[in-house]
């Protein structure tokens, strides 16, 4: 998940013969934000009519926004997932950093407060992507809506992957977004972003994640290559299929893109002995010069 480092592995790990990409479009299951100067009081969007998902960091008027995204079952790699923000205004006029952050524990929901915040939540050290936000507080008078606003895109694509490796029909992502530079605040249209009987909202400006996946990965029933699976003894099996090229092979990695072991397949059933413990492994399998890549668990 801690951006830089494994993305380039994780990409090189899930190249495909196929390069055909499919992408689906995410809106927020929640959205909220907290403020400090009002420690006890929920900002949620919605009720209060806000419609914003705002963040500032300052001494006395700190504000931290929080996004979750219901990924389904979605179990194939991406190669690209971006939280699309579009911000409406920043108070205060000046630019802003703001930073994107995993929420890696707490359920946050409109009941959240700054009370409570430090409590029971806690965010990734590191921050997945950061965006320099250009002041935008200037408002078309014919439209209603931002003249210099804009949409911000941040690269959330390891966590995304992270997230695709695990079990489940109902996969969460939780991020929130921090400003780091100076004493503005930076507002986001939410989900539940207002609607204008002249201009639809909630279609054109509300936040999204768009997923780009490329074909191919645990496509077992469709690929010409091999399934991959485990057996009784809790050892991986790859099970081509046709005839064995001379540089047919087998590349196990685990969950967060490391190259654990690779072998080379001389029989259409291969058992990889290897010991890699439990977890989650994804298993390229390359014959004749096509691919597939595979998910196992392990225990």
């Amino acid at each position: 998940m801690k951006k830089t480092i494994l993305l380039p592995v994780l990409l090189s790990v899930f190249i495909l013969t196929s390069i055909s990409i499919s992408a689906q479009r995410f809106y927020p299951t929640l959205d909220t934000f907290i403020q400090q100067n009002v420690a006890t009081t929920p900002q949620d969007s919605a009720p209060a009519g806000l419609f914003k998902i705002e963040c500032r960091m300052s001494a006395t008027i700190s504000r931290i926004g929080f996004i979750e995204f219901s990924l389904g079952s979605l179990s194939k790699q991406c190669t690209k997932a971006e939280v699309n923000l579009y911000c409406y205004e920043t108070a205060n006029g000046g630019d802003e950093d703001v930073e994107m952050y995993e929420v890696t524990s707490g359920v946050f929901d409109l009941h959240t407060t700054w009370s409570n915040f430090n409590s029971i939540y806690t965010l990734g050290s590191t921050y997945l992507s950061k965006n320099t936000v250009i002041n935008a507080s200037h408002v078309d008078p014919d439209l209603g809506v931002p003249a210099t606003a804009a949409w911000y895109k941040f690269d959330i694509t390891t966590l995304v992957n992270k997230a695709a490796v695990t079990t489940g029909t109902d996969k969460k992502i939780r991020v929130c977004v921090k400003a780091a530079s100076g004493n503005l605040a930076v507002r986001f249209y939410s989900v539940n972003v207002k609607t204008d009987p002249d201009w639809n909202f909630v279609d054109f400006y509300a936040p999204f994640l768009d997923v780009q996946t490329a074909a191919g990965i645990n496509d077992v029933a469709t690929n010409n290559v091999a399934s991959v699976y485990k057996n009784a003894n809790n050892q991986l099996v790859v099970d081509c299929k046709g005839s064995l090229s001379a540089d047919a092979s087998a590349t196990v990695y685990n969950a967060t893109g490391k190259k654990m072991s690779i072998v080379n397949i001389s029989n259409p059933k291969t058992i990889i002995n290897n010991i890699f413990g439990s977890g989650i492994f994804m298993i390229k399998v390359t014959n004749a010069g096509v691919s597939t890549t595979q998910k196992v668990i392990l225990d």
